[in-house]
């Protein structure tokens, strides 16, 4: 048999209540996968240190320097320009495709595949845990 009208109802209300303690705390968790994503490159985040990396505690301090990124991609391993186009997309999607085209690399997820594990994990941490910049 199936669930009663009242217990569907407890399990929407359930899953509701876990949904609004997810976003309620899903800035506190993008910003620590976005420090270890600046921390894989930190000379274009913030203000480029490590020490301003760690100190930060807003994402706003974070921010990713996209001119400097956009002239570094062309020298940088495919996995690597497109672990910076995939940060820069959390800031500003237009710009990092600006990026992607900079480095020749198409726009897709199949790009993401071409990064090292722990690359893709901090995108994927990202990814759930993004609730706008």
């Amino acid at each position: 048999m199936g669930m009663s009208e009242e217990e569907q109802l407890a399990e929407q209300h359930e899953k509701m209540m876990q949904q609004m303690e997810f976003f309620r705390t899903a800035p506190t968790r993008f910003l620590a996968a976005w420090k270890r994503g600046c921390l894989i490159s930190p000379q274009y985040f913030g203000d480029g240190t490590v020490e301003g990396i760690e100190a930060a505690t807003d994402k706003w301090q974070l921010a990713p320097n996209t001119e400097a990124i956009k002239k570094a991609v062309r020298s940088k391993s495919p996995g690597e320009a497109i672990f910076l186009a995939a940060m820069v997309s959390f800031y500003n999607d237009a710009t990092s495709r600006k990026i992607q085209k900079a480095a020749g690399q198409s726009d897709g997820i199949g790009n993401l595949l071409r990064m090292d594990w722990e690359r893709r994990q901090v995108i994927a941490d990202l990814l759930v845990n993004y609730a706008g910049w």
